[in-house]
């Protein structure tokens, strides 16, 4: 009897643990990692160990990514507004677990890194970490929930420049969000931004990852790279608004209401008019030619002068609905989306308008227009470089360092023979502010009428006084009206910009829009 009774209770006990056991499995909240504290990587990118120099690969075209996490397998990258590359020969450092060889860089120009589709595997609460190497005002960072339409910032601080790591910013995303995209938008700088180690984590239960395809909600999505031959369209120009320089397109849709200039930012729409009735200053510009809502254009303003002539809606009421092509910075106008400092246009997919008193008119802005002229390197590695954005660009400055250089920008001849009273223009800007005490002495410009190719000391060459120099990092100013002296007036004239530095100390120097009439 005691030996059924034994029996009898270990049957019972064996099946009250198998019980007990049946029932924790039904219930463990951890089907694939998370939940109760435990942290879980959703995606993490160190940029991996090589990158091949001369010329260091794109961020799109990189095949050396070691991107890891429970979310991470179809994540791409992509770049906007400007190049982004991935370098080795600055390494990431001075925080803990600093990768230390590879990282991503935005141009000095100013970029995005974009990172697309990290599946969220069902969290909605993330912790973002990245290192950086400037302060937080250079270096802005948002995402986008995939078939929506809105990038969302994400607010951090950092008051020094060099690596440093930016931890735990949070992200709280709603329920049944399945994918997003991050992205690092970088200013202008004089050496570029880079970033390297960017993570997110969760505590949440995290299941499979899954891909929502990004069509932004339905809606028309951004086109474009902000270049001239492809240009940014209204919706990408909204979410590209880094105060850089690109091109923008879209349909002129009205203005701003002609109230004798009380209205100061765009509240509402009764603040604006889609019609013809508005301001000269400033155009609607949208990427449908019926669009009525304002908060789906760009306002564009129109500097004094021959851009505003030719398409304020005021004067020129036909321009409703035309296609408008702008050049300028990316920067917000009326408290709405803009584009400001217009250096160029095109009106109805017409060619880039040229004064038809000018003899020479390059903008510098295409290739085309900069290949026109011949950079000569006389002293130093470094050599005049173009820039869809900023023209003619030159400095000194390279791997940390001031390198002694000489460098000639030398125009096309220029065949002024008859003529009288010809004025030379042009903008130009400096940079970064720590080298706006550099003299201005190293900036010139000289005129010649028997330079033909190579060297310039085989030319007899004059300088000629430039007005203006700006006196604020990176803000373009007109170099004011620079008379040709009589004698120089041949069939032969060209003018060149000179560039000097010595290894103590040197700046950029950026050139555009020259005319000579």
């Amino acid at each position: 009897m005691k030996k059924v009774n034994f029996l009898s209770n270990l049957l019972v006990s064996t099946a009250l643990l198998l019980s007990f056991n049946a029932c924790n499995n039904t219930d463990d909240p951890k089907p694939n990692g998370g939940g109760d504290g435990d942290e879980v990587v959703i995606y993490n990118e160190d940029f991996g160990a090589t990158a091949t120099a001369s010329p260091w690969p794109a961020a799109a075209s990189f095949d050396g990514y070691k991107k890891a996490g429970a979310g991470a397998a179809a994540v791409t990258y992509a770049a906007e507004g400007g190049n982004v590359t991935i370098r080795s020969n600055q390494p990431s450092s001075g925080y803990t677990d600093a990768s230390g060889v590879n990282n991503a860089m935005m141009a000095a120009v100013g970029a995005s890194f974009i990172i697309n589709d990290i599946a969220t595997c069902g969290a909605t609460s993330l912790k973002l970490s990245f290192g950086s190497i400037v302060v937080a005002d250079t270096l802005a960072v948002s995402y986008k929930i995939n078939g929506t339409t809105t990038w969302t910032p994400i607010a951090y601080t950092k008051e020094k420049s060099g690596w440093g790591l930016v931890e735990n910013l949070a992200i709280t995303l709603p329920t049944g969000t399945n994918t997003i995209k991050l992205k690092f938008t970088a200013a202008k700088t004089t050496y570029g931004t880079r970033i390297d180690d960017v993570k997110i984590t969760t505590t949440n239960v995290v299941g499979s990852p899954v891909i929502t395809p990004d069509d932004n909600g339905g809606g028309e999505t951004g086109s474009g790279d902000g270049s001239e031959a492809n240009p940014y369209n209204v919706l990408a120009a909204q979410a590209n608004q880094n105060e850089q320089s690109a091109w923008v397109k879209g349909y002129i849709v009205g203005g701003i209401i002609d109230d004798n200039n009380t209205t100061t930012t765009i509240d509402g729409p009764e603040d604006v008019i889609f019609g013809v009735n508005v301001r000269a200053t400033a155009v609607l510009i949208a990427d449908s030619k019926t669009e009525t809502d304002y908060t789906k254009c760009v306002a564009v303003n129109l500097p004094t002068g021959a851009i505003r002539s030719a398409v304020n809606l005021k004067d020129n009421p036909t321009n409703l609905g035309k296609e408008l092509q702008v050049a300028g910075i990316l920067k917000a106008y009326f408290g709405i989306a803009g584009v400001r400092e217009l250096t160029n246009h095109k009106l109805e997919g017409g060619t880039t308008p040229v004064d038809p008193d000018a003899i020479l008119n390059e903008t510098l802005l295409t290739q085309a227009s900069y290949d026109k002229f011949t950079g000569v390197n006389v002293e130093g590695a470094q050599v005049w470089t173009f820039s869809a954005q900023y023209g003619a660009v030159m400095s000194g400055y390279a791997d940390n360092a001031s390198h002694a250089n000489e460098d000639w920008f030398i125009s096309p001849a220029i065949n002024l023979a008859g003529k009288s009273n010809v004025v030379l223009t042009f903008d130009h800007a400096r940079g970064p502010a720590g080298s706006m005490s550099v003299a201005t002495s190293n900036y010139t410009l000289w005129i010649s009428t028997d330079y033909t190719s190579g060297e310039p000391s085989s030319a007899t060459w004059t300088q000629l006084t430039i007005p203006t120099h700006g006196t604020t990092a990176w803000g373009y100013v007109s170099s004011g009206d620079i008379a040709i002296p009589a004698d120089k007036l041949t069939a032969t004239t060209r003018i060149a910009f000179k560039y000097v530095c010595d290894n103590t100390e040197s700046a950029t120097w950026e050139v555009k829009n020259v005319t000579v009439k």
